[in-house]
Parts: C-alpha cells; structure tokens; sequence
C-alpha cells in the first residue's frame, strides 16, 4: 500500500493511517473545529458550469431551512460550459487581478470561505458512480467533515505534483468535495439532498469510531488507460497483474482512475 503513496506525502499518509486507527479504536472523539467566525457551512455549486446538480439541490433545500450556499461559476452555468477561461477547480487560491473569470472568482470564493468554519463543494459526473466525497490534502481534519455524511465512499485525492494552483478546497480548511454521477439522475439529486439534509441536523455531533462504520476510505494513486467491461467504480477489479479500485469510470479520455483501499 505505501509503494504506491507518492514519496512527497508518505510521512502525512502514515500520520493520517495512524489517527483512522486511533479512531477505529474508539479511545477518543471528535468534534468539528471551531473559527473565531458567525457562520458555519458554505456550499459550492456549479465551480463547474455543466454540473447544475448542485444548484438544484441548494434550491430544494433552501426552500425549507435557510442554508448559506452559492454558484461560484455563473457565466459557465449559464453557458451551459465547464468554464470560461480556464478550469476554476484548478484555479484556486486565484488571483483578483487576473484577466481569466474563473482566476477573479476563485479569489472572491476563497475570501468568502474564510467567514465560515466548513466548505462543501458540491460537483456532478457522467460516471455512475453514485456519492462519494473527495479529499484533497491528507488532513484529517477533511476527513472529520467527510465522516459527517452518511457517504459511503471517501477518496483522498492529492495532486500528483506540488504546484501553486488546484481545487478551491485545498486552499481551505476543513473542506471537502462531493462528487455525485450520473449527475442527470433524478435519483442521485435525490439522495444528494437527502444526504446534505442528514448532514445540516447532525455536523456538530460528537464524531466516534461509530462514524467510521460502513465506510470506505480510498487513496487514488494512478490511472488505468485500456477501457475493460470488467470496470465498476469502488469495485476491485485484476487487469495485467494488478488488482485496483476503479474511480470515474468512462469520465474521461482514458478508462478510469485506480485507487487501493486504506485498511484500518
């Protein structure tokens, strides 16, 4: 398992395996951290602009109980684009004085964020993939947020490189992406509000090794270019030698991500 953690975070990936099993253990509990700020969870919906699921999800939601939520890539959802200029979930801390949109709304968002203690940011896929939530940094503080939902699946997703610009939820703290696939179905947004529903009633629960059942934590670590009828996402499959879990099945222009499972 620790071969395929790329050498720039292997200390960080073994503190993280060290505080899962202290979790599991049961010795201790957690809960979410406290800013000296007045609001509490911002969603974002829309970063990419042909990924409305989100939006209709806050517009249900908000119907019933206030929530703080907004479109952070207007001009790409109206488009009906992924974006604009540039990708703004690779554009982050972004720049306020940039000529590209989604480099100037980065900047705005990232500002905003810092008035709230958690960020969700909500994203939709083609892949039949279901909910699963992404971590960008191997922080466990990210992971605390995730165990929060009622979502199965929990990927730490880390850039493959050290660079200056990524997700916006990597430049903030705690922050975690959902992805829900196929982001067309009405069964999905369904269950995506249900399962943000759940979260706004129970976020400032204790969080015990109780949140850890029925989950399953995942490390991406590569992909896997042939496309193969044996690829199902979160299901292990062995093509050439190598056994991996599948992310994002037909997402892109290669078959899939590959993932192991970090078994604690």
């Amino acid at each position: 398992m620790l071969d395929k953690v790329l050498p720039i975070y292997k200390y960080k990936f073994e503190l993280l395996v060290n505080e899962i099993e202290q979790l599991r253990a049961g010795g201790d509990s957690f809960i979410l951290p406290q800013k000296p700020v007045d609001r509490d969870v911002l969603f974002f919906t829309a970063v990419h602009g042909d990924e409305k699921i989100g939006v209709d999800v806050m517009r249900k939601i908000e119907q019933s109980q206030e929530i703080d939520w907004l479109i952070a890539n207007d001009k790409a959802l109206d488009a009906n684009k992924r974006f604009i200029n540039v990708d703004m979930n690779r554009a982050g801390p972004g720049n306020p004085n940039s000529e590209k949109h989604e480099e100037r709304r980065a900047a705005e968002i990232i500002a905003k964020a810092q008035e709230f203690n958690y960020m969700v940011d909500l994203h939709g896929s083609k892949s039949d993939t279901g909910l699963f939530v992404i971590i960008t940094k191997p922080s466990f503080e990210d992971l605390l947020l995730a165990l929060q939902f009622k979502i199965a699946n929990i990927v730490f997703w880390l850039p493959s490189e050290k660079r200056p610009t990524g997700p916006l939820v990597e430049f903030l703290e705690p922050a975690i992406e959902i992805e829900a696939g196929p982001k067309d179905s009405s069964s999905v947004q369904a269950e995506l509000q249900e399962k943000i529903q759940y979260f706004l009633q129970n976020y400032t629960n204790q969080i015990t090794k109780e949140n850890l059942q029925g989950k399953n934590i995942f490390w991406v670590y590569g992909k896997h270019e042939k496309m193969d009828p044996k690829l199902i996402n979160f299901e292990e499959v062995e093509l050439d030698g190598e056994k991996f879990y599948p992310l994002l099945v037909g997402e892109y222009d290669f078959a899939c991500y590959k993932m192991f499972k970090v078994n604690c």
